[in-house]
């Protein structure tokens, strides 16, 4: 991360550590249950594992098919209308669940959680605020209000810029809320890099093989510095959470990564570890050895048979959502106007002097049905994969921007709390 940034990242956890919505909380990501396994309670019996780390689902209850609760999605979407008369009328076509909570409502105006900050409906006005000659201009307005945009707007409403933000949805509501919530300091970063380095470019492509090196393990420790930070700046929004890899055989065929000396990885792993411990310092918990024993206490799922050993380690983890919560909140503290359920639905051009500027958005506030203006020196489009379709909206009529988002697909298994430990969890083999 560029000096810059990480200094900006810095500055909102510090503003944002003593301002939390929500007081005290530790995230876990799969909840174990507490009745013992295989009691009363569950209608599904508990997997059998075939090998290493590979659960085998057995005798699972027939659920309805995505075909199936696509048709639920949309009967839900439909029948919704009834509760209101009125809709708020914008494409749906980024997110098909949002039209579910754009529903007019006409909400009654309650006060600010704290008198720093003020309603909605207060800020509501406030980006409509009008003088005698023209609207009321702002230094920066940010289009989306995810950790990005709202991290945007406290950065520049710290240093006194007159700032407006406005989320089509609620805070977090997108890509912000979808991540895997761990703060991963990059010990596959670290795996790949000594990969390159030991492989035959060191002697066909020195120079660049080395250099290369030398910034992935830039980008490793500065992984580790940005976990120390959070943890320290943000106790209650993180926790430490233990993973534990088990290991059955002295050496792995084919070996990782294509090089022979990750073949004895399982050999290596503890001192692995205790490298990857020291480069944050040891500010974590130590990682250490698990008997196969104690790992069949812990997974009783795993298989255990001819198991040398578990090597545990430790990776940091965050809420989130609660953290742009109060990122958001904390800009609206330092003054920033910024809302949400308020869409941009056009830019406004400068007809007089340069027809390509934008110098402001249409917005439509979802929750009343009424449009507004705001005008702003300079407009900042911080909708994340979304991005691309804003910028659509500042180009000429019939015309397309270049694409400048490039997005990368992730999958998320999202399993039930008996398939691991709530004391160590266990990556699955899928």
């Amino acid at each position: 991360m560029h000096r810059y940034a990480r200094t900006v990242h810095q500055r909102i956890l510090l503003a944002t550590r003593r301002y939390d919505p929500g007081g005290a909380f530790s995230l876990s990501s799969l909840a174990m249950p507490t009745k013992s396994m295989g009691g009363a309670a569950y209608a599904v019996g508990v997997p059998h594992c075939r090998h290493i780390s590979t659960l085998q689902n057995r005798y699972f209850p027939l659920t309805t098919n995505r075909k199936e609760e696509k048709e639920q999605l949309k009967q839900a979407s439909s029948s919704s209308s009834s509760f209101s008369t009125r809709t708020a009328t914008s494409s749906y076509k980024r997110d098909p669940g949002l039209e579910l909570t754009s529903t007019v409502s006409d909400p009654k105006e309650v006060p600010g959680p704290t008198p720093a900050v003020p309603s909605r409906a207060e800020q509501i006005r406030r980006l409509q605020q009008t003088t005698t000659a023209a609207k009321e201009e702002f230094d920066l307005v940010v289009i989306g209000g995810g950790a990005t945009g709202a991290g945007i707007a406290l950065d520049a409403a710290s240093r006194g810029l007159k700032v407006a933000c406005i989320e089509r949805g609620d805070f977090a509501s997108e890509t912000s809320s979808r991540s895997t919530k761990l703060i991963w300091a990059g010990l596959k970063y670290m795996a790949t890099a000594s990969a390159a380095l030991l492989s035959k470019n060191l002697f066909t492509n020195p120079r660049a093989t080395i250099h290369d090196f030398v910034g992935e393990m830039e980008m490793v420790l500065e992984c580790h510095r940005e976990r120390k930070y959070m943890t320290l700046q943000q106790p209650h929004l993180c926790n430490w959470v233990p993973i534990a890899i088990p290991f059955h055989t002295w050496r792995v065929t084919p070996p990782p990564f294509g090089h022979w000396l990750f073949g004895f990885f399982p050999i290596l792993a503890p001192l692995v570890m205790k490298f990857y411990d020291a480069l944050s310092l040891f500010q974590c918990p130590p990682s250490y050895i698990m008997t196969p024993t104690k790992a069949k206490q812990i997974f009783p799922q795993l298989a255990t048979q001819n198991m040398k050993y578990a090597s545990v380690f430790y990776e940091a983890q965050h809420n989130d959502s609660r953290t742009n919560l109060a990122i958001a909140m904390t800009a609206a503290e330092h003054g920033a106007v910024i809302a949400n359920y308020v869409e941009m639905q056009s830019a406004i051009r400068d007809d007089n002097d340069n027809p390509k500027k934008v110098v402001g958005v249409h917005a439509l506030d979802r929750k009343t049905g009424k449009s507004f203006d705001i005008r702003g020196k300079k407009i900042v489009f911080a909708g994340g994969p979304f991005t691309d379709d804003l910028r659509n909206m500042e180009v000429a009529e019939g015309e397309t921007a270049t694409p400048a988002v490039q997005g990368a697909a992730g999958t998320h298994l999202v399993l039930p709390g008996y398939y691991c430990s709530s004391q160590v969890r266990v990556p699955f083999e899928i």
